[in-house]
């Protein structure tokens, strides 16, 4: 073997190994054809370093429109979160619909994020912080708007995922609601739901919970059965008129935020308890982490900038693969390319477009990972 592609093989080793532990996407599509239209059937994996998101649904090609039933086939639509989920189980956050935001239109309940398919899902490792983001139309010809749901998780705070949801609609949010099932999501007689604030608790199985806030946390748990595994909330009271949860829950407890009228952005903050007791960890958590972690989700900046330094190194890493291929048609192909995501880079970065700038370091890296795969065939 040359020396030339002995140090493009090392590279590609090296630029692979960099990357194997960032935030990843895996997807996969299936088209289905019925009465001569055509849907996608999407499943995809959005991973964190600690928990991930699952979305799937079916929806019409032409309109993105989210389709419960095509043909004799039935298509759920899941938005669920895996995080802090016991071993050998299905329960903590919700794997099916963590988050529900309702609003009224025309007098009926609209579940916003049951409408159309996602149009963008990004998911980045930055310095400090892994960030993803999930933007939903609200329409097919965007006229109602859309909702943006981000949500990012920090190495100190490795047991919470920090979320910001904001509206960029005029159609007011009637409820937020956020959905676990604290140990297991297997119905039980003997098991009691509760929820616990700073001021109060609630027995939800037998009386449900219906109150103002007046601290920023709640923790849901049980007792008699799965009683050391729990889900922990941060939030912001003052955004909201009323937090209640409906009596009678077996399984899964919904907790169902009220905004105020007006409210467009809501920030709150996810996490959980595991394999120990609820009496101290409720405790713990109320009086003294609960406060930590909502003075640290205050000063997030949920707008972050892509690391310009990061991607520069990049571009010189791909110049090096590209200048290892030799003068042929597929190197200059390769260097076009890698002018033109440069340059949709800086445009980016200057408009200071964060989600472009993430598409420009992911094709970036595709770009290396084409260079990377011809250098190795070649060594085979």
């Amino acid at each position: 073997m040359s020396k030339k592609l002995l140090c493009m093989v090392a590279a590609a080793a090296f630029i692979s190994a960099a990357h194997a532990n960032e935030p990843t996407i895996t997807t996969e599509e299936k088209t289905i054809t019925q009465d001569d239209k055509t849907y996608t059937l999407v499943n995809q994996r959005i991973s964190f370093e600690n928990g991930w998101f699952r979305y799937y649904n079916c929806s019409d090609n032409v309109t993105k429109e989210i389709i419960g039933k095509v043909g004799s086939e039935y298509h759920p639509s899941y938005f669920g979160l895996l995080f802090g989920q016991p071993p050998r189980s299905n329960g903590g956050w919700s794997i099916w619909k963590f988050l529900k935001l309702i609003s009224m239109v025309e007098g009926k309940q609209v579940s916003n994020l049951d409408l159309f398919r996602a149009e963008k899902i990004y998911i980045s490792q930055l310095k400090d912080c892994a960030v993803a983001e999930f933007v939903f139309p609200l329409s097919a010809d965007g006229s109602e708007g859309k909702i943006s749901v981000k949500a990012m998780q920090f190495p100190e705070f490795s047991d919470w995922i920090f979320f910001k949801v904001k509206l960029d609609t005029a159609r007011p949010l009637w409820r937020m609601d956020l959905e676990a099932f604290p140990g297991t999501a297997v119905p039980s007689k003997e098991r009691e739901r509760w929820i616990s604030t700073k001021e109060e608790n609630f027995n939800v199985t037998k009386d449900g919970a219906d109150f103002a806030p007046a601290s920023n946390g709640l923790a849901i748990f049980s007792k008699f059965v799965d009683e050391n595994f729990g889900n922990l909330i941060v939030f912001d009271a003052s955004k909201y008129l009323r937090i209640a949860s409906a009596q009678g829950a077996d399984a899964q407890v919904a907790v169902q935020f009220t905004p105020n009228e007006g409210e467009t952005e809501f920030v709150f903050a996810l996490g959980y308890f595991s394999d120990s007791s609820p009496t101290e960890e409720v405790a713990t958590f109320l009086n003294q982490n609960q406060p930590r972690v909502f003075d640290f989700m205050k000063k997030i900046n949920w707008d972050p900038k892509v690391d310009a330094a990061d991607f520069n190194r990049m571009v010189q890493e791909t110049a090096k693969l590209v200048k290892g291929m030799g003068n042929n048609a597929g190197a200059k192909a390769s260097q076009e390319s890698l002018e033109k995501i440069q340059a949709g880079f800086k445009k980016a970065e200057a408009a200071s477009d964060f989600s472009s700038c993430l598409d420009a370091t992911a094709e970036l890296r595709k770009l290396q990972e084409e260079i990377s795969k011809a250098g190795l065939s070649q060594f085979h």
